[in-house]
Formats: C-alpha cells, sequence, structure tokens
C-alpha cells in the first residue's frame, strides 16, 4: 500500500462535485434551494445551452452578509445549522454546505448579493474554485448567481453530459418540481431568452394552472387527510386522467423533492383496479411529516429520505387514495350507496329529519333539494316497510367454464330485494340489453351502460377477495415442498407466521431456514407454491399486507374474468336485475379488477345537450 497524502482543496471539491454537481439540472436545484431557505418569494431562473453555457438565478431574499461572501465557497460552510443536534431537526432545504464551493470547482461562478443592513452590495468572482476579485457593487436586496462554462476544467466529466435539448428538458422537470413543491413562491422560468412559464405564487391550484393549464386541473381531484403523525394534501388525477409514464407524479416530504419507490407505489397500488396496464397516475401530493420522523441526511443530493416507520407512512397514503378516489366515482357514476339505504331504513321517519340527515350531501349529488324533498314525500306515501326477499335462479354462467360446485354456491346466496312498490324510484329500471352485451337501464332520471361481462368479473373477484379476508378458505394437501430461504426470508416468515396460517397454508420449519409447505389454498392448488410463499415475503419486505388478494391479484382477476357471462350472451330481465343488483351492493362498482369502467353514465342535461333541446 502507497502512502497516505492529504488531497488539495481544489481536488477535494472536484471530488465533492462530481456527487452534488452531476448536470446542470442539479446546479438549478441547489441554487433555487438557497433562495428559498433565503425567504425568497420571487425567484427568476434563465439558462442557455441546456445550463452548460449558462446558469443565472435571481431572487428577493434575504441576502448575503458582506462578511460572508467568501465563506459561502468554502466547505462545509452553512447557516442552516450550527450544531449536532440540528441535524435531527433539519427543516431548510439546504444544510450542508458542500454545493457553492463543488459548483466552482467546475465552472465560472460570479455572486452579487444585498442583505438589508447595507446600502451597498458585494460581488465575487471565482474560476475553478480560484477567487478573481471581490469588490463593493450596486445591488438590490437578495442574491443574484451566474454560473458559466460548466466543466470547462473537467472535460472528462462534460463529454458525459447529454444533448442540449435532453438536458433543457431535465432542467424544465426540476424547476416545475421547485415551482410545485414552493407554489406560495412565483418563479419565472426562461430558456434562451425565452419565457417559458411563470408562476403568480397564489397557491396550489394557480401553480397548477400556470405550469400545466386549466384543462389539466380540470381533471384532478382535491385530496386532504390527516392523523396523529402527519397529514396529506393535494390533487390526484381521475381515472381518466392517466399517463404512459411516471413522469406526472410530483410528492414531496415537508416541501422537498424525494424520490421514494415505496410511497409511489402505495399510490400506484390505490389506482390498481381502476387503471389498465401499463398506464400510471397523474398527482401532486405533499405528506407533512414531524421532521424528527424523518432523516434527510442519507444522500449527497438530498433526493432520498429515511422513514422512522415507513410502513405507516405506507398505509396512511394508500388509505387515503383510495378512499377519495371510491367517493369522487360515487359523485360522478353512482348516487352513494348509503343513500338508498337511510332512505329505505327511515321511510317512516319525519321528512324534515330526513331531508337534514342528507343536506351535507345535496351540493355532491346528482339531485336538486326539490327532487330530494319531492323522492321523500312519495316514499313515505306509498313505501310498504316490509320488503320481501325472492331467490332467483343463476343460470347465466357457461356449465363449461364454472365449476358446478361454484354455481350452486351462487345460485344459493345470490339474493336481492323486491320492493312491494315496483314503480319506486329507488329501483334501477332495467330498459333491456343491447348487444347481448350491454345492460340499458335508467336510475335517478340518469341513464346507464353497463357491461355484463366485467360487471359480472368484479363481482366474482369480490366474492373471492371476501372470502380470503373472512378466513373462509378451504385448504388443500399437497406432497411436501421444502424451501430452502435466505437469512432475511427466513426472518420475514418467521416474524408472519400468523400470515401464512390465516391466509391457508400450512408450513412448519425444517432445519435452519428452511421450511416445509404441506397445505395451501385450495384456489391456488395450481400454483406453484414455492413462487407463491416468496412472493408473499417480498410483498411483505416492501411494505405490503402479505395477503393473497394483493400477492396475486393479477391470478385472482383471471380467474374471474374466464369465469364470468361472456359478451353476446343473451340474458333475461331476471338475470340481469341480478346482476346489477348485486354489482351496486360492491364497494367499487365502477371498474373491473383490470382497470376496465363497468358503468357510463349519463345525465338527462347531457341527452338533452346532445339533441339541443338545451
Amino acid at each position: 500500500m502507497g502512502r497516505v497524502n492529504v488531497l488539495d482543496i481544489s481536488v477535494a471539491n472536484k471530488i465533492a462535485a462530481g456527487e452534488v454537481v452531476e448536470r446542470p439540472a442539479a446546479i438549478v436545484k441547489e441554487l433555487v434551494e438557497n433562495s428559498i431557505d433565503a425567504g425568497a418569494k420571487n425567484i427568476i431562473i434563465q439558462i442557455s445551452g441546456g445550463g452548460k453555457e449558462s446558469i443565472k438565478i435571481s431572487d428577493d431574499g434575504e441576502g448575503i452578509h458582506h462578511e460572508d461572501i467568501e465563506k459561502v465557497f468554502l466547505p462545509h460552510a452553512t447557516s442552516k445549522i450550527k450544531n449536532e443536534e440540528d441535524l435531527f431537526n433539519i427543516i431548510s432545504l439546504g444544510f450542508r454546505g458542500e454545493a457553492l464551493p463543488s459548483i466552482a470547482a467546475v465552472s465560472k461562478v460570479f455572486l452579487k448579493s444585498r442583505s438589508k443592513e447595507f446600502d451597498y452590495g458585494m460581488s465575487i468572482k471565482i474560476e475553478g474554485g480560484e477567487i478573481l476579485y471581490k469588490k463593493e457593487c450596486a445591488s438590490n436586496i437578495g442574491t443574484e448567481i451566474e454560473v458559466c462554462d460548466l466543466f470547462y476544467n473537467t472535460p472528462a466529466r462534460f463529454k458525459f453530459l447529454k444533448s442540449e435539448s435532453r438536458e433543457t428538458a431535465i432542467i424544465r422537470e426540476v424547476v416545475t418540481k421547485l415551482a410545485i413543491s414552493n407554489y406560495e413562491v412565483s418563479f419565472e422560468y426562461i430558456v434562451n431568452d425565452k419565457p417559458v412559464f411563470k408562476t403568480n405564487g397564489r397557491g396550489l391550484r394557480d401553480a397548477i394552472i400556470n405550469i400545466f393549464g386549466a384543462s389539466t386541473l380540470e381533471n384532478l381531484v382535491f385530496v386532504e387527510n390527516d392523523c396523529e403523525k402527519m397529514n396529506i394534501f393535494g390533487y390526484i388525477g381521475d381515472i381518466n386522467f392517466c399517463k404512459s409514464s411516471r413522469k406526472n407524479q410530483y410528492f414531496f416530504v415537508n416541501n422537498r423533492i424525494v424520490g421514494n419507490r415505496n410511497l409511489i407505489l402505495s399510490i400506484e397500488n390505490a389506482y390498481k383496479s381502476y387503471m389498465t396496464v401499463n398506464k400510471f397516475p397523474f398527482f401532486i401530493l405533499f405528506l407533512n411529516i414531524n421532521s424528527k420522523e424523518i432523516d434527510v441526511n442519507v444522500h449527497p443530493t438530498k433526493s432520498e429520505i429515511k422513514f422512522e416507520d415507513e410502513r405507516s407512512v405506507y398505509g396512511f397514503l394508500y388509505k387515503t387514495c383510495i378512499n377519495e378516489l371510491n367517493d369522487y366515482l360515487s359523485n360522478s357514476t353512482l348516487v352513494k350507496k348509503n343513500h338508498l339505504s337511510e332512505i329505505s331504513s327511515r321511510s317512516g321517519s319525519n321528512t324534515s329529519m330526513l331531508i337534514e340527515s342528507i343536506q351535507s350531501q345535496i351540493e355532491t349529488s346528482p339531485f336538486t333539494k326539490e327532487d330530494i324533498q319531492a323522492f321523500i314525500q312519495k316514499r313515505n306515501d306509498n313505501f310498504n316497510s316490509q320488503a320481501i326477499e325472492e331467490t332467483i335462479p343463476y343460470n347465466i354462467v357457461g356449465k363449461e367454464e364454472f365449476d358446478k360446485d361454484h354455481v350452486e354456491e351462487f345460485e344459493e346466496n345470490f339474493k336481492f330485494e323486491v320492493l312491494n312498490n315496483e314503480k319506486d324510484i329507488s329501483d334501477f329500471k332495467i330498459i333491456g340489453q343491447y348487444d347481448n352485451t350491454y345492460i340499458i337501464g335508467e336510475w335517478y332520471r340518469s341513464f346507464y351502460i353497463i357491461d355484463q361481462h366485467v360487471a359480472h368479473e368484479k363481482i366474482l373477484f369480490e366474492e373471492f377477495i371476501n372470502k380470503i379476508k373472512t378466513q373462509n378458505i378451504i385448504r388443500q394437501l399437497i406432497i411436501p415442498i421444502v424451501i430452502n430461504l435466505e437469512q432475511l426470508e427466513y426472518a420475514t416468515y418467521s416474524s408472519n407466521r400468523e400470515c401464512f396460517d390465516k391466509y391457508g397454508f400450512s408450513i412448519e420449519d425444517f432445519g435452519e431456514n428452511s421450511i416445509v409447505i404441506r397445505e395451501v389454498p385450495f384456489e391456488f392448488k395450481d400454483c406453484d407454491a414455492k413462487s407463491l410463499i416468496l412472493d408473499i415475503i417480498q410483498n411483505i419486505e416492501n411494505f405490503g399486507s402479505g395477503t393473497l388478494d394483493e400477492v396475486k391479484y393479477d391470478l385472482i382477476a383471471t380467474k374471474a374474468c374466464k369465469s364470468a357471462v361472456k359478451a353476446n350472451c343473451q340474458l333475461n330481465d331476471k338475470e340481469m336485475k341480478i346482476l346489477v343488483s348485486k354489482l351496486m351492493k360492491l364497494e367499487n362498482p365502477f371498474t373491473c379488477p383490470h382497470g376496465r369502467p363497468i358503468i357510463i353514465k349519463f345525465s338527462l342535461s347531457e341527452i338533452e345537450k346532445m339533441f339541443r333541446r338545451i
């Protein structure tokens, strides 16, 4: 081994630049974050040549004290933290003091700044880490910094940069994230002397309009939720506003741009049953959490953070998004499910009390207040509270594609209520069947088209999911299979034994880090048991629940699809009535497990517009 050398400060800064200054976009991010930490309310970003020729950032923040104008270019010189305790309560975007010396080591930098204590500013020029001059200058309060000729003294780094258009696109993406995450700051972004966008700093809604346009905002749904340790707010796209890539996914923690694959997946999983394959949701979400619950000092560019309890954050995000999607679809496609049940169960009560109980839903309901009053009055006059239950044979499934036992089970359990008053507005009125594929109906003065195949597919899917959740699972004895697990896999299995037993597996230890499988759930008897166990373990390690419906979602969905009634299959009125009634009782009757829509709704006003009546 050779002798140990203490590197020159210029060499050390160039090494640090390799971590911090990956490309022009990284410089833009670091400098803009400095402006935000300085309390700027207006930030102007100008680039030319894809950021390789010039990057200029101007702000109206606090500015830099005259005596600190040189210090800011020293390694680990920062105004954000003072002692070790501050590392565990970081609220600023920057804190290390590495960015400016790293940038100055590989470029030509000009900086001028003025703080409110002085009537004039100070400027400094540095090339390759060497100070050329420092002098007084005229300046407004705030800071202006220009970085030119990036990597001029490290040509090996320069040749790995992308084309001008590609680097410009990457910078645009970074500036967009910064403008969204700091929506109360006005951003002006200029490329090659041409304005690209400008935000007004008046809130998240305006920032979305300024950057993406008003048409994008029309396809977004506002979400907000709180729990003991964290809260979330922002916008998620509706199920029809999906993209072919993850480019339009913006997730911020304490207004910090971060990348956390598991948390992004928690949001995507909430959309899983609403979107088709190879499509990704659009979302802009802000997670606020106590700074002591996270560690932002785990990555040179601060693009990754660690959570003290990442599993709880994952669950919080998932539940927030899926609940909001269900509520949104309930309002836009069907009346809320509780609406009918509440009216039916309280039909004999005082009309004014019933109106009051649903008053909060009037704004999102497809009915006017007068419609509700008339409906309740009719219900009170005509409704006989004793409903009868009628069992109707279930014969709409092809025998060759459905086990006989399964058919008998559905014939026994597939029941629906038939109200005495057949003309009651609460009933879904079956108009007929179109092309032996689509059920046409009328409900609450709206026109509905239901795809019978995907409707039945969703019913079968939910039936099996409910079986798993209620632990009503039949076990199938198999030839014992021995699996040799890695130490981490075995530790995950060992701490989650109850999950495997609960969902129909009979597993025993078989030596060190090995297990033997003796029984599996009946529905998965034809699956590779070893792969199934390993998939469940991996799911748990990735903050999943480890349940069969989550691990083998696609397999269950495929089985339901193959067993469901097909298109071009004629159904009689009773069979259509059964299908619709069962569908309406599902928690999510809007999309099939593969993300295809089940129901399409046309309101009376939409139809009248088509015929130019209004």
